[in-house]
């Protein structure tokens, strides 16, 4: 979730609390001042039958509005007790706008003792509370919807206002997403009016320019160390191939030149693997075309007939003819030919490699011994079993890493006394 998506959803989080929690008070205070007003009313109710009493007049003969009841009647006086109020629900008996109606409507109470000529009565008067909750629900309707859109319109505000403040913002990620070392290029980014984002610039501008700088010394010590590697070691070995040729030479000292041959080879072999996984690296390898994987992987396995026939293994290769990858091609062919290689190197005499590739997947199995490592580490440099001499261990190193330039999947799994590595793109 981006940023600003995180934003707005923490403060619409937040304005919902504040719009449950806020209704509700605002519900109270209205009820409360509400109740306060028909208490006050029912009040001067009573001191106008109070009144009718002191004048010697009759309760009757006073008028009250038409959502009121009252009830006077006397009392012995024991019964006399200090005033109360109360919220009842019952429904009017004068009501008969519909027979079926059977729900109670809310009343406020009010009862009360008065005494004339030494009679006491209880005096009751109820108000009916149906228009004042008509008029409480409806007001909290109305602060409710006004919250909400001061909610969303607060919300949209903030996404346009956010979306102009992030844009300098964002403007650097996309530069920075886009940005190759390799190119050489300086990375310049435009200049922003907010401080923050400016000194990010600054910093990202300088820090960018160090590692360009760490990337063209690295790059150009590999490159001459690996050229410079390579001239002594062709010495070694052409040296080594001119005293194997001597007629004099004991069997120890034939066995002791053929190991150093053996070992200057293999030296070999691992500084140009080194070489070619830093230049994977740092991205030397950036003509993608699209490539029909038919014809090269065909080739790839002519190469090695020789060590298939020599091991006598069942080889089985099912490529379909529209099956295509989008790669580099001296990095598909180096990815195809390090997959078959260690299917025939680490296999039975005997066995059998089995290679199927379709649209968008390829499968290559061999068998082969367990591994005597963990699984997970089969992609590590320089990962390989004790029990094999042969290779450097890069060579699935190096199918790791074109795998991650060329954005394919590769899985690695053992089942069945076989080795399966699944490609996906």
């Amino acid at each position: 979730m981006k940023l600003l998506q995180r934003a707005t959803l923490y403060y619409a989080i937040v304005f919902l609390v504040l719009l449950m929690v806020l209704s509700g008070f605002f519900y109270g205070i209205i009820q409360f001042f509400f109740l306060k007003s028909l208490d006050e009313s029912l009040l001067r109710e009573k001191q106008k039958v109070d009144y009718s009493f002191s004048a010697n007049k009759h309760p009757d003969q006073l008028v009250f509005d038409a959502d009121e009841e009252v009830e006077i009647r006397p009392v012995p006086l024991q019964e006399k007790q200090a005033d109360s109020y109360h919220t009842i629900y019952f429904k009017d008996e004068w009501d008969t706008t519909s027979s079926l109606q059977v729900e109670s409507e809310p009343h406020r109470e009010l009862v009360t003792f008065l005494e004339h000529k030494d009679t006491l009565y209880k005096l009751t008067i109820r108000k009916s509370m149906i228009e004042s909750e008509d008029l409480l629900s409806s007001i909290v309707l109305i602060e409710i919807l006004v919250l909400l859109i001061l909610m969303g319109s607060f919300l949209l505000v903030n996404v346009w206002i956010s979306k102009r403040l992030w844009k300098s913002f964002y403007e650097v990620l996309n530069k920075i997403k886009k940005y190759n070392l390799s190119s050489g290029d300086a990375l310049v980014l435009e200049k922003s009016s907010i401080r923050e984002f400016e000194d990010l610039n600054s910093v990202l501008q300088t820090m960018s320019a160090r590692i360009q700088k760490d990337y063209r010394v690295q790059k150009q010590f590999t490159e001459n160390a690996s050229h410079e590697l390579q001239t002594p070691l062709m010495v070694i070995r052409s040296k080594i191939e001119l005293l194997i040729q001597r007629p004099n030479l004991s069997e120890d000292q034939m066995r002791l030149l053929q190991s150093i041959d053996n070992a200057s080879q293999k030296l070999s072999h691992i500084n140009k693997a080194l070489l070619l996984l830093s230049r994977i690296e740092n991205n030397q390898f950036s003509k993608n075309e699209k490539i029909l994987l038919q014809p090269l992987i065909s080739k790839i396995v002519e190469n090695f007939t020789d060590r298939v026939h020599l091991k006598k293994l069942n080889l089985e290769l099912n490529v379909a003819a529209d099956a295509m990858l989008n790669l580099d091609p001296t990095l598909a062919e180096i990815l195809f030919t390090n997959l078959i290689q260690n299917a025939v190197r680490h296999n039975f005499h005997g066995g059998s490699i089995k290679i199927v590739v379709r649209q968008g997947k390829a499968e290559f199995s061999n068998t082969g011994e367990v591994l005597d490592f963990d699984q997970q580490a089969v992609f590590e440099r320089f990962r390989k079993s004790i029990k094999s001499d042969e290779g450097t261990g890069l060579g699935l190193a190096i199918v790791k890493e074109i795998c991650n330039v060329g954005g394919i999947t590769i899985d690695y799994k053992y089942e069945s006394n076989q080795h399966f590595f699944i490609l996906t793109w």
